[in-house]
C-alpha cells in the first residue's frame, strides 16, 4: 500500500482544514467534498488546475474521512482499502488497477475520493468500462484562484513567516505576483530570504527586484 503522510508534507505545508481559504473560485467543490460520504454515489472526482488547492481539500476530506491516502502512479492490485484517496489520477495511472479500486470500495459500501488536474474524458485510456464508471461520477471542480483568495494566501504566507508588509505591497503582490498556493510559498520563500539577506523591508521596489530577479 503506498501511503503518504499526513498532516503534513516533506516542505511543511500544512493541510489542516483550518489553513483551507474559502472563496468563491473554491466554495462549491469545497461544500461537495466536505459533505461527501460515500452511499449511492460512492465515488467524487475532485479536478482543478494546478496549485488551485486539490491536495489541500483532498487531504481535509482524507482526514476526516479516515481514509487511506494513495498515490495514483502506483496503485496496488489488490488489499484495496474500503476509504480512500487517490492523489492524483493522471495518463500515466493504471486504468486496470483503479477500475478494480473502484469495484472494491463499491462492494465494500466504502467512499473514495479521487483527485487530478483533468476531466475522465481527457485521460486517454483505451480501456472503456474504467473510463464509462469515471465519466459517471459526480464532479467537484475548483478554479482558478480569484483575487480575493490570492490575496488572502499572499496575507497568509507572509504572516507565517513573521514578515509585515504594506497593504500597497499586498495589493502590487496580488497583481503583479503568483496567482496559486504553490507558487506564493515559493515567492515568499524568495522574499524571506533576500530580506534577511540584505535587511531591507518588504517595498514594492525591494519586491519588485526580487522577483525580477528570481525569474
Amino acid at each position: 500500500m503506498n501511503q503518504l503522510a499526513m498532516p503534513l508534507t516533506a516542505s511543511g505545508t500544512s493541510y489542516a482544514a483550518a489553513d483551507f481559504i474559502i472563496s468563491e473560485s473554491n466554495a462549491t467543490a469545497h461544500h461537495q467534498v466536505t459533505h461527501f460520504n460515500g452511499g449511492e454515489f460512492y465515488a467524487l472526482w475532485l479536478h482543478g488546475p494546478e496549485g488551485s488547492g486539490k491536495t489541500h481539500l483532498a487531504h481535509i476530506w482524507a482526514a476526516k474521512a479516515q481514509a487511506k491516502i494513495l498515490r495514483g502512479d502506483a496503485l496496488p492490485h489488490q488489499a484495496f482499502p474500503a476509504r480512500a484517496m487517490v492523489d492524483a489520477v493522471t495518463p500515466q495511472t493504471n486504468p486496470e488497477a483503479l477500475f478494480h479500486l473502484l469495484n472494491h470500495v463499491k462492494q465494500a459500501g466504502g467512499a473514495l475520493l479521487l483527485v487530478s488536474p483533468i476531466l475522465p474524458r481527457d485521460l486517454g485510456w483505451q480501456l472503456k468500462d474504467t473510463l464509462s464508471r469515471l465519466n459517471a461520477l459526480p464532479k467537484a471542480e475548483l478554479l482558478e484562484p480569484d483575487d480575493l483568495l490570492v490575496e488572502a494566501l499572499w496575507y497568509k504566507l507572509l504572516a507565517d513567516r513573521q514578515l509585515s508588509v504594506s497593504p500597497e505591497v499586498i495589493t502590487w503582490l496580488t497583481r503583479r505576483g503568483a496567482r496559486n498556493a504553490r507558487s506564493i510559498a515559493t515567492q515568499v520563500a524568495a522574499l524571506d530570504v533576500a530580506a534577511l539577506q540584505e535587511k531591507r523591508k518588504l517595498t514594492i521596489p525591494f519586491v519588485k527586484e526580487v522577483l525580477e530577479e528570481r525569474d
